[in-house]
């Protein structure tokens, strides 16, 4: 099967969920250090971001001045960093989307619901993750990103009307990559310098420093649980699967050949959308995997050793 059909079937499953009519979903300003603007949806007018703010689908956030954290549940599991001179919108809070501009930003994913995904989308790619501690960074027309945990991240390339192309990369651990334009695919992976390393151990520290201090001022997150959001989900998947995988064959049939995998009986796409499904939410034990992996960032890199997070930090991260 080739990567266009594997990503039509996730595309597929994702869209299972998106759209269902669920309650609003947002996310919160965890914390802010330094100046931000919000532009809410349907609006032209921005006005000042401030600690505690809910952000709605749509809407549009602006770091002028050092560091703004997004958390996007109410435990504070899942959270992103947007660094100075970041610009971004939330396209969708679950399954989670971002559209960066331009940028840098951090994300740090221990719980997502079973059947989520996240995904920031760049001028030039598309890194999309079901759980992991990865980094966006879009800058002078060319886009990187780079994942610290062992959760893979699937990098798209894009072309001028923004769709995906051919052959994304795949990044396993303390991998990274580069798409230096439009129109480029990803560049093959290559392992992360210590430096870049250590940055991820500073940004995963500062997280928990500040869920600590908020936990003893006894401030607790305004937006949804997760819990929440796995018993939506399971409702609308079991009302949506049977009627929507019955139409699957026709969309991937489009992007494949008489020989390629998805050439069967109905019956059988259906198999696989539902086989996907089994294979998307049995993720606990990746998870759980991760979060020990995330804690050790802290310790000097996703893979533990000495180190105290610190180290040089570029422009970007300056005031973390």
């Amino acid at each position: 099967m080739n990567n266009k059909v594997k990503f039509l079937l996730t595309a597929l499953v994702f869209s299972l969920v998106t759209g269902a009519a669920f309650a609003e979903y947002t996310c919160e300003v965890m914390a802010l250090h330094g100046k931000a603007s919000l532009v809410s949806k349907g609006e032209n007018t921005p006005r000042e971001l401030k600690e505690g703010d809910l952000i709605k689908e749509g809407d549009k956030i602006k770091v002028e001045e050092g560091t703004a954290d997004l958390a996007f549940d109410k435990d504070w599991n899942n959270v992103t960093r947007l660094a100075q001179g970041t610009e971004v919108q939330i396209r969708s809070i679950y399954p989670t989307g971002l559209v960066m501009e331009r940028g840098d930003i951090f994300a740090r994913l221990e719980k997502l619901p079973k059947n989520s995904t996240f995904e920031i989308q760049t001028p030039t790619c598309v890194a999309a993750v079901r759980g992991s501690a990865y980094r966006t960074i879009h800058e002078a027309g060319e886009s990187r990103v780079l994942n610290y945990a062992s959760s893979p991240v699937e990098v798209f390339g894009l072309d001028n009307e923004g769709k995906l192309l051919d052959d994304p990369v795949v990044l396993r651990g303390e991998e990274k990559t580069e798409v230096k334009g439009v129109g480029e695919p990803p560049v093959s992976p290559e392992k992360m310098t210590e430096a870049e390393i250590k940055e991820a151990g500073q940004f995963q520290s500062d997280v928990k420093d500040e869920v600590r201090e908020l936990d003893e001022e006894g401030r607790e997150g305004k937006v949804q649980a997760i819990e929440t959001i796995d018993k939506e989900y399971a409702k609308e998947l079991d009302k949506r699967v049977p009627e929507q995988a019955a139409g699957a064959e026709t969309q991937i049939s489009a992007e494949s050949s008489p020989k390629e995998d998805f050439d069967r009986e109905p019956s059988q796409v259906v198999d696989r959308v539902e086989e996907a499904l089994v294979k998307q939410t049995d993720t606990s034990l990746t998870r759980k995997q991760d979060q020990s992996n995330n804690a050790s960032v802290g310790d000097g890199g996703v893979k533990g050793g000495s180190g105290d997070g610190s180290g040089d930090r570029d422009t970007n991260l300056k005031n973390v």
